[in-house]
């Protein structure tokens, strides 16, 4: 962790004394992160898969050398810090203490961010931002980037996740000011805070022919598109009445849109992949053997993970394989529909694509004829974590960490990682959206 971050953190923590009750002693920072560290270590399944025995030591070393109060802002900050250097996107926050401070004061404009610098829409134009409040632009930036995990902690996260919710971060990395203080490179001024977030950015809408929730399909001319934005049980059936309609259609090219798509059911996400791939495919779960573990879960953890043992003992038994590497072992294997699409397929990604929606992309990656678009999902293409959702809870703040338990791996990556890739393509910008 660099140091320029440890000294912005204090040239920040001046700006807190007005205002926030709630505050914590150094202590209890670095207690906290040393329990986090240790369920880290004996209980989250990135350690089984990906050994290191530093995880998390920077952050330590950092937070060990702080001796004044933190308020609720800063705490936050620093554990935003520890989820992203996880490097799990289900490792986050799942509840807050009923008594933690809600103060609505955001930043008002649109921001955004590219080559590490920070944009924000004012009066229709967009202006390249040195400081805000007397804080450097660029560094702010660097530490509202590191509030969030991804699989692998990829950058594209990041930066989509900060488009999403930079102007929540940024008032709380300054404490929630009443005035922005805005240094450009063209012009100076000063903008007042606002007490709601409005959506910063036009959504794309679509004229769906067929619809399920948030899901739908339509054609663009000669193109079927399928645009998927979660998976659940009831799309199993909508699938197949998309895929029924394409065989009477005949169209020249399907384009699979997972933009956007957190994940949801694993079988549903099989499902659409059983439309389009022409052999076997499938994925494993993994339960590591963790020792102590429960010691880490709280009481809702505890009940979490008592209750998904009991599903994959009992109601998962048919998929119980021999045990590998000290981890129990499901493996799940679906085979294609009858007919499958016949034709080729433009897949379309992001750093919103994640859980089952990459175990998806995995599959469709597979198939001949399938190309991928788009920037690199924020969920891991040939594992992530999931399965069951047990609940860490910080012994100070009491705040809820949620945990995976589970490695789901995708089965034969290796036979098609090699010569199969996402074909990287700059996402539409607000430059180019809302040009004056």
């Amino acid at each position: 962790m660099g140091k320029w971050i440890l000294s912005l953190l204090w040239a920040i923590g001046a700006l807190s004394a007005i205002g926030q009750s709630k505050r914590f002693s150094a202590a209890d920072l670095q207690y906290d992160l040393a329990f986090l560290q240790q369920a880290v270590h004996k209980a989250h399944p990135v350690q089984w898969y990906s050994p290191d025995k530093e995880r998390l030591d920077s952050l330590l070393a950092a937070a060990a050398v702080l001796t004044d109060s933190l308020s609720h802002a800063q705490y936050r900050t620093w554990l935003g810090l520890a989820l992203h250097e996880i490097g799990c996107i289900h490792t986050n926050i799942s509840a807050m203490p009923a008594d933690w401070p809600v103060i609505k004061r955001y930043f008002p404009n649109p921001l955004y961010t590219r080559n590490d610098s920070l944009w924000m829409l004012h009066q229709g134009e967009w202006l390249l931002v040195q400081e805000i409040n007397a804080q450097n632009a660029q560094q702010l930036l660097a530490l509202g980037l590191r509030q969030f995990a991804s699989d692998g902690q990829k950058r594209s996260f990041d930066e989509m996740y900060f488009h999403l919710f930079g102007r929540e971060i940024l008032s709380r990395l300054l404490h929630y000011p009443q005035t922005f203080e805005v240094k450009s490179d063209s012009l100076s001024f000063a903008i007042s805070a606002v007490d709601s977030l409005s959506a910063p950015l036009p959504k794309t809408e679509f004229n769906f022919i067929l619809s399920r929730g948030n899901n739908g399909f339509f054609y663009k001319h000669d193109t079927a598109v399928l645009v998927v934005r979660s998976f659940s049980k009831k799309d199993r059936r909508f699938f197949k009445q998309v895929f029924a309609e394409t065989q009477k259609s005949k169209p020249a090219v399907l384009e699979i849109d997972l933009r956007g798509n957190g994940g949801g059911n694993r079988r549903a996400a099989a499902a659409l992949a059983s439309h389009v791939v022409t052999h076997r495919f499938g994925y494993a779960l993994l339960l590591p053997r963790h020792r102590l573990k429960l010691r880490y879960y709280s009481n809702k953890g505890k009940l979490n993970y008592v209750l998904g043992r009991f599903k994959y003992g009992l109601a998962e038994l048919p998929y119980r394989r021999l045990s590998t590497k000290g981890a129990k072992r499901w493996v799940y294997r679906y085979q294609p529909a009858s007919p499958t699409f016949n034709g080729p397929v433009l897949l379309r990604v992001d750093p919103g694509t994640a859980s089952s929606a990459t175990l998806a992309s995995s599959w469709l990656l597979q198939q001949p004829g399938v190309r991928a678009v788009g920037q690199m999902p924020g969920g891991g293409l040939n594992h992530n974590y999931g399965g069951i959702f047990p609940v860490v809870r910080l012994p100070k703040s009491q705040i809820e960490v949620g945990f995976p338990a589970m490695v789901v791996e995708v089965l034969d990556a290796e036979k098609w990682q090699a010569t199969r890739q996402i074909e990287e393509i700059p996402a539409q910008t607000p430059f180019s959206m809302l040009k004056p």
